[in-house]
C-alpha cells in the first residue's frame, strides 16, 4: 500500500469549510494582559486597572511634579545624540561599507535601541511615557537607503515623522537630488532641521580619480541643489565620514507596554 501523503495547511482549510464542525462553540478571543504598540505611541486614556497607580504618580512623584516644559529637557539630556542606519530583516545589503556592520551588529543584539538602558526612560510610567515618546526621534541621526526609508516612512505615524531633526541619505539617494522624480527630506520630515551628506563616499561614487577641485565643484552643485528643493532654513552639512557605530536597528520603532 503505498504511503499516505499529508494534506498541506491550505487543504487543511479548504475541507475545514466544506465540513463545518457541529455543536462546537465558538472560540472566545485571548484576554490579552499586555499589549504592544509598535507605533510608538499609546492613547490617553487611562484603563481603569490604572487609575489609581496613574493618580498616585501624579500627585506623590516629585519628578512629575515639575512643569512639563523642565520634565522634556530632564529626559532630553537622558537620551544620547546616536546615528542609527535603518534597515529591516532580510534586507539585502550592497554597501560594502555598511555590509560588515550590520552583520557584525544583529538587531537583536545588545545594541538594539529598545534594549539600551538610556531608551528606557518612557517606559518608567504612563506619564513620563507621554513626555518621552517622541524625544528619540528628535535626538537621532537616521541614516537611510532610499528603500530601507521609503519602508519605514510607511510605519510612522505623521506626529512621529514631524519629530524628525536629522537625516543623511545613502550616497545613491544623494546623487540623484537634482531630479524631479525625488521627494524633499523636509516634505517626509516637516521638522527637518539638517541633512548630512558623507562626502567621501558621494565623491568616490561618482568622480574617478580624485581632484581637489572637482570635489569642490560637486560640492557646491549638491549643496545648491539641495538648497534650491528643499524648504528654507535647512542646514546642509557636507562631512568626510559618517560612523555608524553602533548600529542601531529602528525598523519598527520603539515597542512600548501599556
Amino acid at each position: 500500500m503505498p504511503p499516505r501523503k499529508a494534506k498541506s495547511r491550505k487543504s487543511r482549510k479548504v475541507a475545514k469549510g466544506r465540513h463545518p464542525t457541529v455543536g462546537k462553540k465558538p472560540g472566545v478571543p485571548r484576554r490579552r494582559t499586555k499589549k504592544n504598540d509598535r507605533e510608538g505611541l499609546l492613547p490617553l486614556e487611562v484603563p481603569e486597572q490604572k487609575i489609581e497607580e496613574y493618580r498616585f504618580n501624579a500627585t506623590q512623584s516629585s519628578l512629575l511634579l515639575l512643569p512639563t516644559e523642565l520634565l522634556e529637557m530632564i529626559i532630553f539630556y537622558l537620551i544620547p545624540e546616536q546615528d542609527v542606519f535603518i534597515y529591516w530583516n532580510g534586507m539585502n545589503l550592497r554597501n560594502a561599507l555598511l555590509k560588515p556592520r550590520c552583520e557584525n551588529y544583529y538587531r537583536w543584539g545588545e545594541y538594539s535601541v529598545p534594549k539600551r538602558l538610556s531608551f528606557q526612560v518612557p517606559l518608567v510610567c504612563r506619564q513620563l511615557y507621554h513626555v518621552a515618546a517622541l524625544l528619540p526621534y528628535a535626538r537621532l541621526r537616521f541614516i537611510f537607503t532610499e528603500g530601507s526609508m521609503r519602508r519605514w516612512v510607511c510605519n510612522r505615524l505623521p506626529v512621529q515623522l514631524a519629530a524628525v531633526r536629522e537625516v543623511s541619505p545613502s550616497a545613491q539617494w544623494t546623487e540623484d537630488v537634482w531630479t524631479e522624480s525625488q521627494r524633499p527630506f523636509s516634505d517626509i520630515f516637516p521638522g527637518l532641521k539638517r541633512v548630512v551628506v558623507d562626502q567621501k563616499e558621494l565623491f568616490n561614487l561618482i568622480r574617478d580619480p580624485f581632484k581637489p577641485e572637482t570635489d569642490r565643484m560637486l560640492k557646491g552643485m549638491i549643496s545648491n541643489a539641495l538648497a534650491r528643493r528643499e524648504k528654507k532654513g535647512l542646514e546642509i552639512v557636507f562631512t568626510e565620514y559618517i560612523e555608524t557605530w553602533p548600529i542601531f536597528a529602528f525598523e519598527n520603532g520603539f515597542t512600548y507596554s501599556r
